[in-house]
């Protein structure tokens, strides 16, 4: 998933280019609190890796948003909010599905946010067939010099 992590995206693509044949990248017309956003992914910046990127643009909102009233609470609306935020965030996700359309059941799905990089120099994924794969990973807030100490975070998932 692709909002405007265009530094970390570069990243991403260098770190992984030699172990990854495919990358499929998402990017939501919406915010995931559902304001219209300008699109910003430009293949150009990428071009050493054309070949290998699927671009897929979302331009809808799920179905099945909750309805924010005035006359709700403060507390509903809030409540409100966030289920629509996380429903556009699983939309969005599962909208990876349109880019892995020539996926072969052999293939190794990886599935992640721009910013979750999983380590796969240590990782030997020939050997795992048919398992479900959650990547311990460092946590970093926005930059790599704000990392978590001792925080375990499973963010990339691999089938």
């Amino acid at each position: 998933m692709f909002y405007d992590e265009e530094m970390i995206l570069d990243f991403r693509l260098n770190y992984l280019n030699n172990y990854v044949d495919k990358f499929v990248v998402v990017e939501s017309s919406y915010t995931h609190s559902g304001k219209k956003r300008e699109l910003i992914f430009d293949i150009k910046k990428y071009s050493k890796f054309k070949d290998k990127i699927s671009y897929t643009v979302l331009d809808e909102e799920p179905e099945s948003l909750f309805e924010v009233d005035e006359k709700d609470s403060f507390d509903k609306k809030n409540s409100k909010y966030i289920l629509n935020a996380l429903k556009r965030e699983n939309f969005q996700r599962n909208y990876i599905t349109k880019g892995l359309k020539d996926a072969s059941p052999e293939d190794m799905i990886i599935i992640s946010d721009v910013d979750e990089i999983p380590n796969l120099e240590e990782n030997n994924l020939n050997n795992l067939k048919n398992k479900i794969i959650l990547f311990n990973q460092k946590f970093f807030y926005y930059k790599f010099n704000l990392k978590l100490q001792s925080f375990d975070w499973y963010g990339s998932k691999a089938c």
